[in-house]
C-alpha cells in the first residue's frame, strides 16, 4: 500500500463510476475515450467504485475548465448509445 499523499486539485476533472454487467460505461471528455496524462484511477474495493483522475492540460485555465465537454456511452449486448451532459451545474464543496 502506498501511503503518498494526493493532490486533488492538481487534476482538471475528476468522476467515479460503478462498473456492473452486462453494461460498460465509457466516458469521452472532448470526444476522446482516454484524453490526458499522468492520469490516477482509484478503486474502493468495499463499494466497487472506481475514481478516475485525470490532467488535460498543464496549467488549464477556468475558461479552458468550462470548455470542457463530457458524453457518457452506455453499451449492452441490445445497444450502444452516447448520452452527453452539462458540467455546469455541478458544485465542488470542500469539507
Amino acid at each position: 500500500m502506498n501511503n503518498e499523499k494526493i493532490d486533488f486539485k492538481s487534476y482538471d476533472i475528476m468522476y467515479a463510476y460503478k462498473d456492473s454487467s452486462p453494461q460498460k460505461l465509457t466516458y469521452f471528455i472532448n470526444d476522446n475515450p482516454d484524453p490526458g496524462y499522468n492520469n490516477m484511477i482509484l478503486e474502493d474495493s468495499k463499494t466497487g467504485v472506481i475514481y478516475k483522475l485525470v490532467k488535460l492540460k498543464q496549467n488549464m485555465s477556468p475558461s479552458e475548465r468550462d470548455q470542457i465537454h463530457v458524453e457518457l456511452m452506455i453499451e449492452n449486448e441490445n445497444a450502444v448509445r452516447k448520452i452527453p451532459f452539462e458540467l455546469k451545474d455541478i458544485a465542488v464543496v470542500e469539507k
